[in-house]
């Protein structure tokens, strides 16, 4: 996630090894549209089709995309729900692998609101904490 609050929507940082098995060789910065994904790509638009650009702020950062702060919704909620808290995206810059025309602009799946649990009183107590975890684990 960006920080420095510096990409805007629509926008991508990504920054590559030259060798993968050497972290101290030279990074590669990517720059022009960009296909991104998260696995599992349930939806058609899970694709989303970014700018990734050149920040020099950013270039501590290798072997990663990272994602603009700014926007609506989140790049990686749009891609079936998802966030930063371990999920794999991918990442193609080839051109003939990014899509153009309509295919480019298919809109995210709708996020489900769950809202939030009812909680009696002002306090969480130990019995709605083991209610919660218990609902989590059936479901």
């Amino acid at each position: 996630l960006d920080e420095y609050r510096i990409l805007k929507y629509g926008q991508v940082f990504v920054s590559i090894s030259s060798n993968i098995d050497d972290p101290c060789s030279p990074c590669r910065v990517i720059k022009g549209p960009v296909t991104v994904s998260r696995s599992p790509c349930l939806h058609p638009g899970d694709l989303r089709v970014l700018e990734a650009v050149d920040i020099p702020q950013l270039h501590h950062l290798t072997n990663c995309i990272v994602f603009p702060q700014q926007g609506v919704r989140s790049h990686p909620s749009e891609c079936s729900g998802g966030d930063l808290d371990g999920d794999l995206y991918l990442c193609i810059w080839a051109p003939d692998l990014i899509p153009t025309g309509e295919s480019r602009v298919v809109p995210p799946a709708p996020i489900a609101s769950v809202g939030s649990a009812p909680v009696e009183g002002d306090r969480i107590s130990v019995s709605d904490i083991a209610g919660f975890f218990t609902h989590y684990v059936q479901n």
